[in-house]
């Protein structure tokens, strides 16, 4: 598939502000450092670097959909990614004993590939239809329901906790706005060279790897820290 460097770019950017959030919460998880207590860093923060991978994940979605790909590609492609957001799940539990990551960003993505091509035909309603979810995502987070087994959905009672938390509502409907972004801006363009701008073709290159830099990142932080004795 081609490649746009603006979203690798883009990507490569998201995953230097992820790598630096998810270390500085697991340096304050652990006990080991904190610097900042301000809700713009530890609520706004991470979930705008979160959406951004969500929304350019919709928008490569639509790039490999205009490739005429068969379903059963992309039916692949999510529960490889879905099955590596269970490995995570299981890591977790073994190093703090824990289930606190049930639904993350991986199992979030993995579910949304598989879903999102069933709405590629509603084309730029996507937008109106995105919106409309996370809409219904803002009024779900704040209710709280008997229902245990629905926080993949949104929906969660008084007692669930989690580390890593990406529900469809209202994530998918932020897919879906990248699928119909990718759409109407990209699907069928042919990609442009790369840019020779400073730093550019650095995070191009760090956003095609994305998803092994994710996996890798924590456990290096962890393995780290037990090596000086901080974990």
């Amino acid at each position: 598939m081609a490649r746009f460097w603006e979203l690798d770019a883009a990507r490569g950017l998201a995953v230097i502000c992820m790598v630096a959030f998810n270390w500085s919460f697991a340096l304050r998880y652990l006990g080991v450092y904190t610097f900042t207590d301000g809700w713009l860093y530890w609520w706004l923060f991470p979930r705008s670097v979160a959406g951004a991978f969500i929304l350019i994940a919709g928008i490569s979605l639509a790039l490999s959909m205009a490739r005429k790909r068969p379903y059963g590609h992309f039916l692949k492609r999510g529960l490889s990614i879905f099955g590596l957001g269970l490995l995570v799940t299981a890591g977790v539990w073994l190093y703090l004993g824990q289930p606190l990551i049930t639904f993350g960003i991986l199992h979030f993505i993995g579910v949304a590939v598989v879903l999102a091509p069933a709405f590629a035909p509603l084309g730029k309603w996507n937008l109106l239809l995105g919106l409309l979810l996370i809409g219904l995502g803002a009024y779900a987070g704040v209710q709280e329901v008997d229902v245990p087994w629905l926080f993949w959905l949104g929906l969660k009672d008084g007692g669930y906790a989690a580390l890593d938390y990406f529900p469809l509502l209202p994530w998918f409907g932020l897919f879906l706005i990248g699928l119909a972004v990718g759409q109407i801006r990209y699907a069928g363009k042919k990609a442009p060279k790369s840019s020779d701008k400073l730093g550019m073709r650095q995070l191009a290159g760090l956003g095609q790897h994305s998803l092994a830099i994710y996996l890798v990142h924590q456990p290096l932080l962890v393995g780290l820290l037990l090596l000086f004795g901080l974990a």
